[in-house]
């Protein structure tokens, strides 16, 4: 009976040690997540998880000193360094953009498709949160007709001029968009691309309010004339699945 108890003892102390080493492997896990999801989510996850959250009190300002701040770290961190060509979507339909005048491109980050498109000649205002993102951008782009303006469009953004195009890649603020219509110029071109909200395993945000529901994209181009209106599962350049709205449309010319 004595070693009976003793046998028991032991196997009751080797249980305690696995499941406290599991427990560590577990927590230390966490962390390791957590520490992605902060500070270097992967570029599919982070590159767009911003954006006026639906049914989020970001305030009369916008985002926060925080989420400003948290952007410019990610920046400084060396995110998204790899990140230098334009959106596929513009370079498939670059015969349907304007070969000059001036483009606006909402959330630029550190200006890829800024600086693609001020090399297709349009003078470009590149707006984003991120100082840090504008810096890099400015420093790549030289002496290309691109002002790189630090701006939380959460909290709005009043055009100085009107736009012969109006890019918004990837960045959920339809409302902003929706107003800016009114700064497009006749014959001018609108082009959006989001996260599409879909059940199926694909690159991206998670969190659903950073994607936009079916339907979306056309409801804002109320008014304008679509050219281009596809909402589905894609491959990214990457070879990875992602669902995708995309959006190329037309303001009316004053002669229609």
């Amino acid at each position: 009976m004595e070693s009976i108890g003793q046998t028991g003892v032991e196997l009751s102390s080797v249980v305690a040690v696995v499941v406290f080493c599991l427990g560590l492997v577990v927590g230390i896990g966490g962390m390791w997540l957590a520490w992605r999801v902060v500070r270097k989510l992967p570029p599919d996850e982070a590159d767009h998880a911003h954006g006026p959250r639906r049914g989020a009190d970001t305030g009369p300002g916008g985002m926060s000193t925080a989420d400003r701040n948290r952007w410019n770290a990610r920046y400084a961190d060396g995110a998204y360094e790899s990140r230098r060509h334009p959106s596929p979507f513009l370079e498939q339909n670059a015969n349907l953009l304007p070969a000059n005048g001036r483009a606006l491109d909402l959330a630029c980050g550190a200006g890829r498709n800024a600086i693609h498109l001020a090399h297709r000649g349009l003078a470009v205002d590149a707006v984003d949160i991120s100082r840090v993102a504008l810096e890099r951008g400015r420093a790549i782009a030289g002496e290309l007709p691109i002002r790189w303006i630090e701006c939380d469009l959460d909290g709005g953004f009043e055009a100085e001029a009107d736009y012969d195009l109006i890019v918004n890649i990837r960045y959920v603020n339809l409302a902003l968009v929706s107003t800016l219509l009114e700064s497009l110029r006749p014959g001018g071109v609108l082009v959006i691309e989001q996260h599409l909200a879909t059940a199926a395993d694909v690159i991206g945000p998670k969190n659903p309010a950073y994607r936009v529901e079916a339907g979306e994209l056309g409801r804002v181009a109320s008014g304008t004339v679509v050219e281009h209106l596809t909402e589905g599962l894609v491959e990214d350049p990457d070879g990875r699945p992602a669902a995708l709205a995309r959006l190329l449309a037309r303001m009316p010319s004053q002669a229609s």
